[in-house]
């Protein structure tokens, strides 16, 4: 849900609120072990054997501004900022060889950042490439170890760096040439 606060044929800015959901599904395969000779890597475990994994789930609420503006004839810069100042973490931690399964979860912070030049094929039809970083972690976090109530404090954090390429379509005409139908 968005506001535009500023506005003009080749540009807008505006204030939005919004919500976000990231998935986060990881494997560990194998094990070597390089200090302990005590640990359980020795004898080394092959790299075809599941040994952990890891699902999160981050949750949060953005604050944020957008803008959009002409930099050529036909070729648009979007960018997004956004504060998340709620954040909230649940994840699973499974050691399978072990059968040690351990809740986590946390609350904390973040932001999120993108950027997207766009070049206008036809009136409805453009592509684009651009850049998107995300961080987030928590302040305060908890592991249950194992599932036991045996509680140890942790903090937890995630970061997505990508390169987006993107294509639009735009149903209809109208509108100006920076960003669409005024509405």
């Amino acid at each position: 849900m968005g506001y535009d606060v500023l506005r003009g044929p080749t540009y807008k800015v505006a204030a939005f609120v919004g919500y976000n959901q990231l998935n986060q599904n990881m494997k560990a395969l194998g094990c070597t072990q390089i200090a302990n000779s005590l640990s359980d890597c020795v004898p080394p475990i092959a790299t075809s054997v599941l040994g952990i994994t890891e699902d999160d789930t981050w949750r949060s609420v953005r604050l944020g501004i957008a803008a959009d503006f002409m930099l050529l004839p036909r070729v648009k810069v979007s960018a997004d900022a956004a504060y998340l100042p709620y954040v909230w973490f649940d994840g699973t931690d499974n050691h399978v060889l072990r059968a040690l399964v351990s809740p986590e979860d946390g609350h904390g912070r973040g932001a999120q950042l993108d950027l997207t030049i766009s070049y206008a094929v036809t009136d409805q039809f453009s592509l684009g490439v651009g850049g998107r970083y995300w961080t987030m972690a928590t302040t305060h976090g908890d592991t249950d170890f194992g599932g036991t109530g045996f509680i140890i404090p942790q903090k937890f954090a995630a970061e997505q760096a990508a390169l987006l390429l993107q294509g639009s379509y735009k149903f209809g005409f109208g509108g100006d040439a920076c960003c669409g139908p005024i509405k």
